[in-house]
C-alpha cells in the first residue's frame, strides 16, 4: 500500500500546486521476480483505474516495453528504441 498511498500523495500534492499530473504505467523489468512482477501489475492496475487521483494516463501496456527485452539497455533502463516507444506512446495519447 505504500506505492500507492506515495501515489496519491504526491499527485494530490502537485494538483494542490496548479500542475496537470499524468503518469505512465510503470514497464516490464526484465530482471523482476514473479513476486516483483506481480506488485508492478497491481501498481499498474491501481495507475489505470485513476485510483492516484492523476488527470491522465498513459498505459504501456502491450507496447514492445512489454514484451520486448531488446528494448533496454540493460532490463530495466530503455535504450534509444525503447525511448522511441515511450514517446510514441505518448504522442499517441494527445491524438
Amino acid at each position: 500500500a505504500t506505492i500507492k498511498t506515495n501515489l496519491n500523495t504526491i499527485v494530490s500534492t502537485l494538483q494542490g500546486q496548479g500542475w496537470f499530473v499524468k503518469l505512465y504505467t510503470i514497464p516490464k523489468d526484465f530482471n523482476m521476480d514473479a513476486t516483483e512482477e506481480t506488485k508492478r501489475q497491481n501498481v499498474n492496475a491501481y495507475i489505470i483505474a485513476g485510483s492516484a487521483g492523476q488527470d491522465e494516463t498513459i498505459d504501456l501496456t502491450g507496447t514492445t516495453l512489454e514484451t520486448l527485452s531488446a528494448n533496454y539497455s540493460d532490463g530495466l533502463h530503455p535504450n534509444p528504441t525503447g525511448y522511441e516507444v515511450l514517446a510514441t506512446a505518448a504522442w499517441t495519447f494527445y491524438l
